[in-house]
């Protein structure tokens, strides 16, 4: 991910950071909804 990211924005620093910034916060949410789900 943050290979294709430093392809995309090798120049953008900016871009760079708010799209691994994006992938991080639904990391966070994944995370979040996978701790609420009940055990079986």
């Amino acid at each position: 991910m943050k290979g294709r990211l430093a392809r995309e924005h090798s120049t953008n620093i900016k871009g760079y950071m708010d799209g691994k910034a994006r992938f991080i916060k639904a990391m966070d949410n994944k995370a979040a909804q996978w701790r609420i789900q009940p055990t079986s």
